[in-house]
């Protein structure tokens, strides 16, 4: 590959890792609930999907967002398996069998032919399904701080840095389909883990971890919007659709989960 294409990755890398940390400090001085709404918004993938459009064309931007669905729903499958074995399992038990899990679903996904209507349904099957079983993995109150500290927020840039690395690289080398399932790694989620697993237990990050599970599934229909646009409104009015889909979606979430009285959640 050219120079050119190298100093580009590093600047698109350092560009996202800038995005973390100010969107960090500012779910830092937000309330809960504003800061529970914007840590669900599309931080990492959206900034992927637009350096794509960007360096490939709204076609492959269209064909990359097909196949990041099935990789979103594989995805809910990352959070129950580490959420399931976290209950009792260590860190690097819980996590490894979820990214093993996560890699499974996606080579099986990968290789069937998808259609929106089923891609869209697989999601809503998988998280309808993900979300009921998860409640009981969820219903504890987590006793200890999950503030993020300045190292905190560099791992979690670092990672993000890292994704925009392997989504570009394989856009280049392999094409939209596996530029889509690269841009829904659960990358971001993995360094949540490494974060805050020690910090708070595994019943506690597992809740955290359920607590993503709403969100991801509007994802699905930001996708769904990024498809449906890209060729016909180009590019750019897409991703500002699909981003405007996502907000909508995590602001109902947060009105809908606005404080109230509930029913008492057992300790971590």
């Amino acid at each position: 590959m050219k120079d050119a294409f190298w100093l580009a990755l590093l600047l698109k890398m350092s560009i996202s890792a800038a995005v973390v940390i100010v969107v960090s400090i500012i779910v830092e001085r937000a309330r809960p609930i504003l800061g529970a709404m914007i840590m669900t918004l599309p931080i990492a993938s959206g900034p992927n999907f637009a350096y794509l459009a960007f360096e490939h064309g709204p076609s492959f931007l269209q064909a990359s967002a097909l196949a990041g669905l099935p990789a979103n729903a594989a995805t809910a499958l990352f959070i129950i398996i580490y959420a399931t074995l976290a209950q009792r399992a260590g860190l690097a038990f819980s996590l490894g069998a979820a990214a093993v899990g996560w890699g499974t679903g996606v080579f099986l996904l990968s290789h069937s032919v998808w259609t929106l209507t089923g891609a869209l349904a697989l999601n809503i099957v998988v998280y309808t399904g993900s979300i009921l079983f998860g409640k009981r993995l969820a219903a504890c109150k987590i006793q200890k701080s999950t503030r993020f500290e300045a190292t905190d927020v560099a791992v979690r840039a670092g990672t993000v840095a890292i994704l925009v690395a392997i989504v570009l690289v394989t856009g280049q080398l392999a094409g939209p389909g596996a530029a889509g399932f690269a841009a829904l790694a659960p990358i971001v989620l993995t360094s949540l883990a490494l974060i805050l697993h020690r910090r708070i237990g595994g019943p506690g990050m597992a809740a955290v971890m359920i607590q993503r599970l709403p969100g991801l599934m509007g994802f699905a229909a930001a996708l769904t919007v990024l498809y449906l646009a890209a060729e016909a409104l180009g590019s750019a009015a897409a991703l500002m659709l699909a981003l405007v889909s996502s907000i909508v979606w995590n602001g109902s979430i947060v009105l809908m989960q606005w404080p109230r009285k509930r029913n008492p959640r057992r300790s971590c």
